[in-house]
């Protein structure tokens, strides 16, 4: 199963700025900004995933970092079709970032980022355990929810 690409420990910095020696620059616009999000257990007890359907003309990225217990790698989806797992973790439920965005990537939780193409797409957020095994008893995994830090942005284009 491919990884999906996480680009550095500062990642917000990403996002508005783009190399200098570039003739048509491209720099992030954060159109959703950084908020949480709840995997909840289903009435089977195994994790729901977080679904959307986004038509943009313009492709967008979309980022995910695990928050509160180190404890949680995600498995990317677009139309179905897996992009990948989130970045392997060293699980310890005793590390608790809350929703701080830089404390969780400072204590290495599991995160990444996706592009979803133009078009209209369902994009779904799915908990992977870790990495191996896809559905497990949420009664194993201890929290009622478990939350993520989620954004979305679209690239702004320069002299097009």
């Amino acid at each position: 199963m491919p990884h999906v690409y996480m680009p550095s420990l500062h990642m917000p910095h990403l996002f508005s700025s783009a190399p200098k020696d570039e003739k048509c620059r491209t720099s992030w616009t954060v159109f959703e900004p950084w908020h949480t999000e709840a995997i909840k257990p289903g009435r089977d007890e195994k994790p729901l995933p977080i679904e959307y359907t986004y038509r943009s003309r313009r492709p967008h990225r979309l980022s995910v970092v695990d928050a509160d217990k180190r404890d949680l790698r995600l498995q990317l989806f677009v139309d179905g079709k897996s992009l990948g797992i989130t970045t392997a973790i060293e699980l310890d439920k005793s590390v608790d970032c809350g929703t701080n965005l830089n404390m969780c990537l400072e204590q290495k939780f599991s995160a990444g980022v996706i592009e979803v193409p133009r078009g209209r797409h369902t994009v779904r957020i799915e908990w992977a355990g870790d990495g191996e095994c896809i559905h497990i008893d949420v009664r194993l995994w201890g929290d009622v929810d478990n939350w993520i830090l989620v954004t979305r942005f679209h690239p702004w284009y320069e002299g097009h």
